[in-house]
């Protein structure tokens, strides 16, 4: 097994220190600690591109694995940085799973979400607590005949669904609601 990262992937994780070197996240979470407001970092997650790792390129994404999306999300928590990707990331991943089964809703919405305009997280429908995220397995391409065919693929087996979109750039404090965009 070869644990090197790719040229590429390098590129990623070094373009990741060097967008979060220029903020002081480190004191700025220690301020938050204390009381003070925290630093939001979600404007250079949208200008460095990472809202839109696991989303397709074809709906305006980087089109990359959890891999990738770990590199970045690394230096996040080595800097303490308030990004808020963690569940952004996972949320773009079951739309894009979704979009891939033919969901135009979450196609729209996986595009918003890569471009940052719009927030996503995973919820559980349930409403017992907190579950982790069942995330469908991508749609896999079949050759038959020198074509490429979708196969289909079963939906999830879970009730964790996508939230829906928000148009609001962070939570104000205790108590926000997020009014859901159209």
């Amino acid at each position: 097994m070869n644990f090197e990262l790719t040229d590429e992937q390098e590129m990623l994780r070094e373009a990741a220190i060097d967008a979060l070197g220029r903020h002081p996240s480190l004191a700025a979470a220690r301020e938050a600690a204390d009381g003070a407001e925290r630093l939001d970092l979600w404007p250079v997650a949208v200008e460095a591109g990472w809202c839109g790792l696991l989303v397709s390129e074809e709906r305006g994404g980087a089109g990359l694995g959890l891999f990738d999306a770990m590199l970045v999300l690394e230096q996040c928590g080595r800097t303490l940085a308030s990004t808020g990707l963690v569940g952004h990331l996972a949320g773009t991943l079951v739309l894009e799973r979704a979009a891939e089964r033919g969901d135009d809703d979450a196609a729209d919405a996986a595009a918003r979400a890569a471009s940052g305009e719009a927030r996503v997280a995973t919820l559980s429908a349930r409403g017992r607590g907190p579950s982790p995220a069942r995330i469908p397995p991508p749609v896999r391409s079949r050759s038959r005949s020198g074509t490429r065919e979708r196969s289909a693929a079963r939906p999830a087996s879970s009730p964790t669904r996508p939230a829906r979109t928000c148009s609001s750039s962070r939570p104000s404090g205790k108590g926000t609601s997020w009014a859901p965009t159209s």
